[in-house]
């Protein structure tokens, strides 16, 4: 890694207090805030890298929001919007980092729009078919009721249709 890239690497390892090697950097007791830690470090290298600091140490006095936009972009495909609010996170610690050691203009990190993140958004996990099929037996079938009740019960486990397509009112 070249001398400049390392400085500003090993200066917010420092300022953000991730240990490079040693007994610290591997105390059990702080794993997640540790692992959390590398992963601001890992945005900040990644961050560094695409703008070319290595080569350019000076691109960083003219870094604006296009730069910061094109980055997550680039760091936003094929992750989860869970995954780009921690990378937008990292990189605005490390924005604020670079604007107080006035490497960057401040502000840059107040620009970035973090992805909305919401609760049970994913799809649910499915039940096992085994269980599907005790379910679907368990349903009496004598009455007109009962076979309604089947009906409709194997329309949504076998196409996962909703409870209210499946109803006429």
């Amino acid at each position: 890694m070249p001398k400049k890239f390392t400085a500003y690497r090993n200066s917010y390892r420092v300022y953000y207090r991730v240990p490079a090697h040693g007994p610290a950097a591997h105390q059990t007791g702080r794993t997640a805030a540790l692992f959390h830690r590398r992963g601001h470090l890992r945005t900040a290298t990644h961050f560094l890298t695409f703008l070319w600091v290595d080569k350019t140490p000076s691109v960083l006095a003219h870094v604006d929001v296009s730069h910061v936009e094109r980055f997550v972009r680039k760091e936003g495909k094929g992750v989860s919007r869970g995954t780009l609010q921690h990378t937008i996170a990292a990189l605005r610690g490390l924005l604020r980092f670079l604007a107080v050691s006035g490497k960057v203009a401040p502000g840059l990190e107040t620009q970035i729009d973090t992805p909305r993140v919401y609760k049970e958004e994913q799809l649910p996990r499915a039940l096992p078919w085994e269980t599907v099929r005790a379910f679907l037996q368990s349903i009496p079938r004598m009455t007109s009721l009962g076979r309604r009740d089947h009906a409709m019960f194997f329309l949504i486990a076998t196409y996962g249709l909703r409870v209210s397509t499946t109803t006429l009112s």
